[in-house]
């Protein structure tokens, strides 16, 4: 054996004892795994809400007991949460500085708190800035994060002085300017609390245009995002004899979120949903879990489906005033960690593994319950379902382990749910995307190697 070869030998032996390796701290690390051996936590795991028509909604599942977002909140009023569409910034009103402004913070993933908490800064020549001597609020950002609506007021006690406004950025680390008035929805009357949907073609929001004594939801629609609105009309079945206010219409359109001031009480979270998009939302019920005898308003949704931010002035637990509070729902399944590579190489064989744990109140049967899986299947050469192998008592983890061979190269996406008796999907879903790249010889030679 020559020096050349024998170089090369011990070079791919090197390889694959460092793959084996990071593979093994990548398991092993400490808190990955409980007493019993199960994956606990992944910095990686990306839930997302399962895309097809729902034959549970996730709106009617129950939610847990509302906990105040203590990063945001001061001893003044901090108000209207709105999460943008990838979870990751937050914009809300405040008047901690004496005026009511529209204030922001960031995170670096879903489960991270907010930090950086700011008054939306202003370009260094701002030609019209978002905040000013007036009153801004409730803002709205756009899915893609290019567009703010919110709402301005001169007087904050006289509803008739408020318009809805928007401004534009070229980029999400650009900051917003040109705020305009948005004249094709604005009336000599009241108008605020702007909602703009997840395709940008329809904004709701509550108007007292038709009566100066009765504020309703209004919508008002466009065929592309770059047109103007149309003339708002009210919607009907979500409006009442009593204010109805801060609207909010869920990512996936099924559920509508809005406040509602009885006349003999204070204001509650009300939400209505519907089984198909061509459907009127039904009767609005009010969400129990999170109303309280204090008033709660501005309700907003993670693009999970899973947490609901809205605020409140409860004192308990609170810092002063109103502060936004958030309360999370009650799934069946939880998706718990996923070992996914983002990159897999193609006509390669490739070990998924991702836990779930079993939040319900059933245990999860071996002949009854398995992992379904949709997506870019075909051409990630992925099984459609993972059978259990033993029953999952509630509370208890399982540990899912599949393999995939790409046929394809490109970016592919799998989306991962718990299956009940064949046709029911329920709980949380995981979405893992994954890039599928030709191999190069170095790295055969690691998978040749490395194959029993």
């Amino acid at each position: 054996m020559n020096a050349s070869y024998k170089f090369l030998h011990y070079l791919k032996i090197g390889f694959v004892l460092i793959f084996l390796c990071c593979l093994y701290y990548n398991l092993s690390a400490e808190g990955l795994f409980d007493q019993d051996g199960v994956l606990l936590s992944d910095n990686k795991t990306n839930q997302k809400s399962f895309p097809e028509t729902k034959q549970t909604p996730e709106a009617y599942l129950p939610y847990y007991l509302p906990s105040n977002l203590a990063e945001l909140n001061s001893d003044k009023d901090d108000l209207y949460p709105c999460i943008s569409s990838d979870g990751l910034t937050i914009y809300f009103t405040t008047n901690r500085d004496g005026n009511r402004d529209i204030w922001t913070a960031t995170r670096l993933d879903i489960k991270d708190s907010f930090t950086g908490v700011m008054k939306l800064p202003a370009p260094s020549s701002p030609s019209s800035p978002v905040n000013t001597d007036a009153e801004e609020n409730c803002p709205s950002i756009s899915s893609n994060g290019l567009t703010l609506y919110f709402a301005r007021t001169t007087d904050g006690a006289d509803w008739n002085k408020g318009d809805i406004y928007y401004a534009t950025r070229s980029s999400k680390y650009a900051q917003f300017d040109n705020a305009k008035s948005l004249t094709e929805v604005n009336t000599s009357r009241g108008e605020s609390m702007p909602c703009i949907s997840e395709n940008g073609l329809k904004l709701y929001f509550s108007s007292n245009r038709d009566n100066a004594g009765d504020i309703n939801i209004y919508v008002a629609t466009r065929n592309n995002v770059s047109a103007p609105f149309s003339a708002p009309t009210i919607v009907s079945n979500l409006s009442s004899t009593d204010p109805d206010l801060t609207p909010y219409i869920a990512r996936d359109n099924y559920s509508f979120y809005f406040t509602r001031r009885p006349t003999d009480g204070s204001n509650d979270i009300y939400i209505a949903t519907r089984t198909s998009l061509s459907s009127d939302f039904g009767v609005p019920e009010a969400v129990t879990q999170v109303n309280t005898d204090s008033p709660e308003s501005g309700p907003s949704l993670l693009y999970t489906g899973q947490v609901l931010y809205f605020c409140s002035n409860i004192t308990t637990g609170g810092y002063g005033g109103y502060d936004i509070w958030y309360a999370r729902k009650k799934a069946d399944a939880e998706p718990h960690i996923n070992h996914f590579p983002q990159i897999v190489y193609l006509n390669i064989e490739t070990l998924m593994i991702c836990s779930f744990r079993n939040s319900g109140s059933e245990n999860w049967t071996s002949n009854a319950y398995k992992l379904g899986i949709t997506g870019d299947v075909e051409k990630l050469g992925s099984d459609k379902e993972v059978l259990l192998t033993q029953d999952v008592v509630s509370g208890g983890y399982y540990q899912f382990t599949f393999k995939i061979k790409p046929t394809q190269e490109g970016t592919y996406t799998l989306t991962l749910r718990m299956i009940k008796t064949d046709t029911e999907w329920f709980g949380m879903a995981l979405e893992a995307e994954l890039q599928v790249v030709k191999a190069t010889s170095v790295e055969d030679n690691i998978f040749e190697l490395y194959q029993p």
